[in-house]
C-alpha cells in the first residue's frame, strides 16, 4: 500500500470535524491533538504521538470525520488514502471486518459520552462561577448603598433593605427575584442578619459596608479559582474551634503550642496531635514561631462566614438558575 509523506507545522490543522473521511495518518514524529468544539469550548479527546494512528473511527465506514486534528508541534506522518485501504480490507475475512466496525461504533459512542460529560462539568463550573460573581456584584452594590442610605434611629444605625433588590436590578442587569435569592444566601451563610423594624420594615442593624466589600473580593476570587478558593473540608471543621478557644487563650499575643493543642482537643472532643497545627499553618490560619501560636480570631471568623456564604450560594444554584440565565432586558 502506497503511503504519502506529509509534514505539518505547529497549530496547523490536519482536518476538521465533518470533513470527508480521506484515510489514515501514521505519525512518525511530533504530536497531534484530537478535539471537538462545542458551546465555544474545545474538548481534547487525545494527544497522539509517534507510532500512533489517526483517523481510524471513520475510515472503515466512510462517515465524515467525527473530530478535528491539529499539530501541536512539527509533525511528520505517512498518509494512506481510503482507496488503498479498501484494497487491503478486501483480503480481511468478513467476520473480522464486522468486528472492526462494531468496535469503531462503540468507540464513537464512548467519545460522545465523554464529550457530554466534559461539557456538563464545564457548564456547571460556569454556572457556579456565575452565581458567585453575581453574589460579589450584589455585595458590592449593598456596600455602596449602605454608605449612602444608612439611617440612625435612637442611636442605632439601620439600613432598610426593602426595594434594594429592585434597585440593583437596574444596575446589575439581573432580575430582582434572582438577586433577592442571592441575598437570602447571604442571610443563610451568616454574612448578614435581617431584623424587622416597625418604621422601616426589614433592616440591617449596624451595617458594615466594608465587610460586604471584602466579601465581594473574596467571592470573586472563589469564582475565579473554583474550589481552590476554599479551605479544604478537613480545615473547615477546625475553624470554629480556633474562634472558640480564643476566648480563653490569648492567641493574639501568643500561646504555648502544647496549651493550644490541648485546648483544641477539649473543644473538639477528640484527641489531636501536633499535626493539626501543621494544617492550620499550611492554610494560613495562624503563625507559629518560637513555640508560640498567634492568630487573629476576627480574621478566622470572617473567613468562616465568607466561605459559608459562598457555599450557600453554590448550594442554592439550582434554585437560582431558574431565575438567573436571562439577563434583564
Amino acid at each position: 500500500m502506497a503511503k504519502e509523506l506529509r509534514i505539518y507545522m505547529p497549530q496547523e490543522v490536519l482536518f476538521n470535524e465533518g470533513d470527508p473521511s480521506g484515510g489514515l495518518y501514521f505519525i512518525q514524529s511530533g504530536k497531534v491533538e484530537v478535539f471537538r468544539s462545542r458551546e465555544e469550548t474545545e474538548v481534547v479527546f487525545a494527544v497522539l504521538g509517534p507510532g500512533e494512528v489517526l483517523g481510524t473511527l471513520t475510515v472503515f465506514n466512510g462517515d465524515p470525520r467525527t473530530a478535528s486534528a491539529r499539530a501541536t508541534t512539527k509533525v511528520e506522518l505517512q498518509y494512506m488514502d481510503s482507496d488503498a485501504l479498501s484494497k487491503g480490507m478486501d483480503k480481511i475475512p468478513v467476520w473480522a471486518v464486522a468486528i472492526i466496525k462494531d468496535t469503531v461504533a462503540r468507540l464513537k459512542n464512548i467519545d460522545e459520552l465523554y464529550l457530554r460529560s466534559v461539557l456538563n462539568e464545564r457548564r456547571l463550573i460556569r454556572e457556579r462561577g456565575g452565581v458567585l460573581n453575581h453574589g460579589a456584584q450584589l455585595a458590592a452594590f449593598y456596600s455602596v448603598m449602605m454608605r449612602h442610605l444608612t439611617r440612625e434611629e435612637e442611636g442605632v444605625k439601620l439600613f432598610p433593605i426593602e426595594g434594594v433588590s429592585a434597585s440593583a436590578e437596574l444596575v446589575l442587569n439581573q432580575r430582582a427575584e434572582y438577586l433577592e435569592g442571592i441575598f437570602q444566601s447571604f442571610v443563610k451563610g451568616g454574612l448578614v442578619k435581617v431584623f424587622s423594624d416597625k418604621k422601616w420594615g426589614p433592616v440591617i442593624r449596624s451595617p458594615r459596608p466594608k465587610v460586604f466589600e471584602d466579601f465581594a473580593n473574596f467571592a470573586t476570587q472563589v469564582a475565579k479559582h473554583g474550589e481552590k478558593g476554599f479551605a479544604p473540608a478537613k480545615v473547615c471543621k477546625w475553624m470554629g474551634s480556633l474562634v472558640r478557644v480564643s476566648k480563653s487563650l490569648n492567641v493574639t499575643e501568643g500561646v504555648d503550642v502544647s496549651a493550644f493543642i490541648e485546648a483544641i482537643g477539649r473543644d473538639s472532643g477528640r484527641t489531636v496531635g501536633p499535626e493539626v497545627l501543621d494544617v492550620f499553618v499550611d492554610h494560613n490560619m495562624l503563625r507559629c514561631q518560637n513555640n508560640q501560636v498567634r492568630y487573629t480570631p476576627a480574621v478566622i471568623q470572617k473567613r468562616m462566614i465568607f466561605e459559608g456564604t459562598c457555599r450557600a450560594l453554590q448550594e442554592s444554584m439550582d434554585d437560582l438558575s431558574g431565575e438567573a440565565p436571562e439577563e434583564a432586558a
